[in-house]
């Protein structure tokens, strides 16, 4: 069985299991797995050829919404908004 790129983020987000990740949709597009990371997740991922100081603007340009720490998705703002919420509640 040839193996599938599964977003790990998504795992670890949505909680899945291993018997679920077959319902998921999959793609061993790289571009499309780079694409899907930066704006599912607000993660940062260097293109081939592009400069870490590039990649910075073109992900800051294409998601300025990953500025605020209150609309970020990236993994450490979301754990911190998590954590924030279960302290007030």
């Amino acid at each position: 069985m040839p193996s599938r790129w599964v977003c790990r983020y998504c795992i670890a987000t949505h909680g899945l299991k291993g018997s679920e990740l077959a319902s998921w949709p999959a793609s061993d597009d790289r571009e499309a797995q780079c694409e899907h990371i930066e704006s599912e997740h607000h993660i940062p991922v260097r293109r081939e050829g592009e400069s870490d100081p590039e990649c910075r603007a073109r992900f800051r340009r294409e998601y300025p919404e990953a500025e605020d720490p209150a609309t970020c998705k990236c993994p450490e703002c979301s754990m911190k908004r998590r954590r924030a919420e279960r302290a007030i509640s």
